[in-house]
């Protein structure tokens, strides 16, 4: 495993690269008080994988990552050079926190490497396929489609998939990104909190990080309270219309749109803070424009409420993001803007084509996750779920607003005004909008919401030095929610454990880890060729695809051009291809050379095809010429 872990770190600091030299620019060029430094985490990243996108329209997206930081490493020694400076240690430190905070998410290391949540059938084959595509990209379960999606999660997991020197499983530089950003995102709060309360801070930082961690619903009341610490069914545990923080975050673009979020709330803030100087107003301003461009890319929903939210405290507090009431429009329009612009040009989930195809005013109600919606006629339904659900989101709007209104500091006013506006846009969108015909969807405005909840009552609590009866309710407001979502982070644990059953993700490989696969020694050297079409046996297709770029059939489950299916296999496998239109384009078939049951297919293809044994021994590839390719669909139709 030391050759993994090498890699990891390679990759690790490789990635956090930019933000090394950002950090060591500006700090020289335009020293910042430490809330604004902070911000400097979102700037440096979300600059550097739009500027990667940008490349990569030009060249393969691997070769672009390389680009980009034979680039940055110019770019520090021409200004070491030309100011006769080393570089600050400061640029340093933040980078190895950085990396320490992810080490210290190993608290958490069952579920990030053990469990494997939502859609990873998919995403592994994706972030393998993405290494070798110039934008737009197309999608790796429906050959020759454009991919219209929020998929920088799968671009970051890529990145540091290239930058481990192509010996990364694709589950494992998924995880890598989790943690990563999950990390971040819980440093990133720990740091505005300490910051803002030297003397209290470094003991209620560990509360803002956990507190983002296990963001929830309130759950604790959803039974006795020896049912909720000793129930395996975790779905008992979910919010009645959306999910806890520890499950949203496993989507891959989630966790890294969890912490914009919390940088686009901390630049408002800071922006308000009495002592702000002006002199840093450019630089929020690009703070809030790159949250928004990678956004556009992330998490367009929450976008979208931020922007509302923003709006609606510039109302409120004239002078909160701009001097002039008309800059702050014009910022505001820009955040819009940015949303369009990104996704067109990037062909993101607004692009035409995308997944809201349909959209539609229907009766408010609220979302259900395991039934059908709530009627707000049904009262005690509907209160039960207001209770419950949404408790986190009135709770710190009203510790914001009465910690406001007592110490009249104008930063807590700005938040109040950012997250009750945000707020009440979020819940009128997923209560009244319907895409395609799914209510469930409407559960994507409300996340940023629920994210937020910890961290701006924290910040409230921080930032104020009276009212001690008002911060303590805050304070037990923060732990019921954290507390909710730790517990069903343990139930969950025991759902999946129980009877000493294997995660599904041992399932794809038998007892062999796809964590524990290094490419490079499944593979050989790596080659930057076209993700072609293949068809692979199905005992080693996630070990095969989560490291070589190629394209696959699989199942359509959904109305438009992105499916989010497991690959298909035999006749199944015929039946897909020939829908994608791809039937006469397969180019070879990948089988295992210690296959437990080795599949017809590819018994009849190392018997008749020209196949090559890949060079550490584990697979063989034979190649499908158009004279054989009418046998083998014979053959994937007989099985």
């Amino acid at each position: 495993m030391l050759p993994l872990v090498l890699a990891s770190a390679r990759a690790l600091a490789l990635y956090l690269l930019p933000l090394v030299v950002w950090t060591t620019v500006t700090g020289r060029r335009a020293p910042a008080p430490g809330l604004v430094r902070v911000l400097d985490v979102g700037i440096a990243l979300s600059l550097d994988g739009l500027f990667v996108l940008t490349l990569a329209r030009f060249v393969p997206l691997a070769l672009a990552v390389w680009i980009s930081r034979a680039l940055y490493v110019v770019a520090a020694v021409a200004f070491t050079v030309r100011h006769r400076v080393a570089p600050r240690p400061r640029a340093a430190v933040v980078a190895v926190v950085a990396v320490a905070s992810m080490a210290a998410a190993g608290a958490l290391w069952r579920m990030s490497y053990e469990l494997i949540v939502w859609d990873r059938d998919w995403h592994v084959p994706l972030v393998s396929a993405l290494r070798a595509q110039r934008v737009p990209f197309e999608n790796v379960y429906l050959p020759l489609t454009t991919l219209r999606y929020h998929y920088l999660g799968d671009v970051v997991a890529a990145m540091l998939q290239t930058l481990s020197g192509d010996r990364l499983h694709a589950s494992l530089a998924l995880t890598l990104a989790h943690d990563l950003y999950l990390a971040l995102t819980a440093s990133v709060a720990a740091l505005a909190v300490r910051a803002l309360w030297p003397r209290v801070g470094p003991w209620l930082a560990p509360l803002a990080a956990l507190s983002l961690v296990f963001a929830s619903p309130l759950v604790l009341l959803h039974a006795p309270l020896r049912e909720v610490l000793d129930t395996t069914d975790s779905a008992s545990l979910c919010g009645y219309s959306f999910l806890p923080w520890a499950s949203l975050s496993y989507r891959p673009h989630v966790v890294i749109a969890g912490l914009y979020t919390v940088l686009f709330a901390l630049a408002v803030a800071a922006r308000a803070r009495p002592e702000f100087d002006h002199a840093h107003g450019r630089r929020l301003t690009l703070s809030m424009l790159t949250t928004a461009a990678s956004m556009a890319l992330l998490d367009e929903a929450s976008l979208l409420v931020l922007t509302v939210g923003l709006l609606g405290a510039n109302n409120v507090v004239p002078a909160l993001i701009h001097r002039r009431v008309r800059g702050g429009l014009y910022l505001g329009v820009s955040l819009l803007a940015t949303l369009w612009v990104v996704n067109r040009v990037f062909h993101g989930s607004l692009s035409p084509g995308g997944p809201a195809q349909e959209i539609a005013l229907v009766p408010a109600r609220h979302l259900a996750l395991f039934s059908e919606p709530v009627p707000f006629r049904d009262r005690a339904a509907a209160m039960k779920i207001l209770r419950h659900d949404y408790f986190p989101m009135y709770s710190a709007a009203a510790s914001l607003g009465l910690l406001a209104w007592r110490t009249r500091r104008e930063d807590l006013a700005a938040l109040f005004w950012l997250y009750a506006s945000m707020t009440v846009a979020a819940m009128a969108f997923a209560f009244k909008l319907e895409f395609n015909h799914d209510p469930l969807e409407g559960h994507r405005f409300l996340t940023a919401a629920m994210l937020l909840s910890p961290f701006v009552t924290l910040y409230a609590v921080a930032a104020s030095r009276r009212a001690p009866v008002l911060r303590a309710l805050a304070m037990l407001c923060v732990l019921a929610t954290t507390a909710s979502g730790a517990v069903w982070y343990r139930s969950f644990l025991r759902e999946r454990f129980a009877n000493g059953q294997l995660p599904r993700e041992r399932t794809w490989v038998g007892e062999r880890s796809t964590y524990a696969v290094q490419c490079h020694d499944l593979l050989g050297a790596w080659s930057l060729r076209a993700p072609a079409i293949e068809y692979v046996e199905g005992e080693v297709f996630y070990a095969y695809a989560g490291c070589q770029p190629a394209r696959f059939a699989a199942r359509r489950i959904g109305p438009w051009n992105l499916t989010v299916g497991a690959a298909v296999f035999g006749r199944e496998a015929h039946d897909e291809y020939e829908n994608a239109g791809v039937e006469g384009r397969i180019a070879a078939v990948v089988c295992g050379t210690q296959s437990v049951r080795v599949e017809p297919v590819c018994a009849w293809a190392k018997e008749h095809l020209r196949c090559e044994t890949l060079p550490h021994g584990h697979l063989v590839r034979c190649a499908v010429d158009p004279a054989s390719r009418e046998a083998l669909y014979e053959r994937l139709d007989a099985w």
